[in-house]
């Protein structure tokens, strides 16, 4: 192998390590903050804004913003990847296009954080994620059948939360990584925490999917909440304290299981090395 192609799958390989690095610290964050939130030592409910403000106030706060900005930006790459050039060989059949999808909605929510990170730089106003959600809302709702599209969208995170939540019952993470490299004890605290972790996102995004479908269905884009939202429905409930507090072990856990991701989980070297192989065999063609 040419050094210029051992180059290229270095690259390849340092980006989803970049991501998980930087969906790690950002996770952590947020459920610790979600924590405070729920003992009452912190008022609002954290979403990404917040989470981020949060990040930036902190010792060398400013670096680590930028890095997680760049780690944003290597994880989007990486989702391209695995959506367009389907290094995960998730092929073309129903599934696998479903799955592709997924892997490019991925990207373009870690697409965002570089432009929140960038907007804070600036001194550029940040709307928070409620306002969001509702501002796009209501331009979708005004489209022809956009009540049908936001029930869609809707339908799409309740999708997803049920994804999170199959995944939690299952706990099936051996093909992410690479067990043999594992000793049991790390195999058990990584799967275990990869559970906590999809149990908490999947009722974040069950209960965001939720109100996204009632939204539609009474032509009503306030009802749309966001994170924020999410967590304080959960905060209102008998035993909501509680509630969130669990879902904020979930948000660190789901950090920590990134940090094992890191470490431990599975990149394609073979399937980029194929796909290099092939761009380059092109490129002399032309």
């Amino acid at each position: 192998m040419a050094d210029s192609e051992k180059q290229k799958i270095a690259f390849i390989r340092a980006l989803p390590g970049a991501g998980h690095l930087s969906a790690a610290v950002i996770y952590v964050t947020m459920g610790l903050l979600a924590g405070l939130a729920a003992i009452g030592f912190r008022g609002p409910t954290p979403d990404l804004r917040e989470t981020m403000r949060a990040i930036r106030e902190q010792p060398f706060g400013p670096i680590i913003l930028l890095l997680i900005a760049l780690g944003s930006i290597s994880l989007v790459v990486w989702r391209l990847l695995q959506a367009f050039a389907d290094l995960e060989r998730k092929g073309t059949s129903f599934v696998g296009i479903f799955q592709r999808a997924r892997f490019f909605v991925s990207g373009l929510f870690y697409g965002g954080m570089p432009f929140l990170v960038w907007r804070m730089f600036t001194g550029a106003p940040v709307r928070s994620g409620e306002q969001w959600a509702r501002e796009a809302a209501s331009h979708l709702i005004l489209l022809p059948f956009g009540w049908t599209l936001l029930v869609g969208v809707g339908i799409g995170f309740l999708s997803y939360g049920g994804t999170c939540i199959y995944r939690m019952i299952r706990g099936n993470f051996h093909k992410w990584f690479h067990c043999e490299r594992m000793t049991r004890f790390q195999q058990f605290t990584c799967f275990a925490l990869g559970r906590i972790g999809y149990a908490a996102r999947g009722s974040i995004f069950l209960i965001i999917g939720s109100f996204v479908v009632r939204a539609g269905w009474h032509l009503n884009p306030g009802e749309v909440s966001g994170q924020a939202g999410a967590l304080h429905k959960i905060l209102l409930q008998p035993y909501g304290p509680l509630l969130l507090g669990l879902v904020a072990v979930g948000l660190i856990s789901f950090g920590l299981f990134s940090l094992a991701t890191l470490r431990f989980g599975k990149v394609p070297v073979e399937r980029a090395g194929q796909l290099i192989k092939e761009a380059q065999a092109r490129y002399a063609a032309t």
